[in-house]
């Protein structure tokens, strides 16, 4: 796949910010003299992603808020069954409704879902295990 100068911007846009939303890099783009749309934006991306290009997208924590703390991210691999579903229902809230969990995510590939918590201490650990 070849990587023209658009795809730069978009590259280079995504890796100050993973969050920035399409709109705003098609502003951008648009300051530079480029005509392109948020959907054309949006479509680069899915077909950078495809090319294995962009491989993923991750977070950075704030060390002076989470350097005292405890922090585990957990990786789980599925066994489907017929009641996956409910299972995977119940981890779905389980994740909403910790306050120690700060991301949490279904994914496809080897990994099924990814989460990660931050205790504020070792005996919140304790008690959450």
């Amino acid at each position: 796949m070849i990587i023209d100068e658009i795809d730069k911007v978009i590259l280079s846009r995504l890796s100050k910010n993973a969050r920035i939303p399409a709109a705003d890099i098609a502003n951008n783009l648009k300051s530079m003299g480029y005509k392109i749309t948020e959907r054309a934006i949006r479509y680069r991306l899915r077909r950078l992603e495809q090319n294995n290009i962009v491989l993923g997208y991750s977070t950075i924590f704030n060390p002076s808020l989470t350097s005292e703390k405890i922090s585990r991210t957990i990786m789980l691999k599925f066994r489907f069954t017929k009641d996956s579903h409910i299972l995977i229902d119940r981890l779905n809230k389980y994740v909403e409704e910790a306050a120690f969990c700060v991301y949490s995510a279904r994914l496809d590939g080897d990994v099924n879902w990814i989460s990660h918590f931050i205790f504020d201490s070792v005996e919140q650990y304790e008690l959450e295990k």
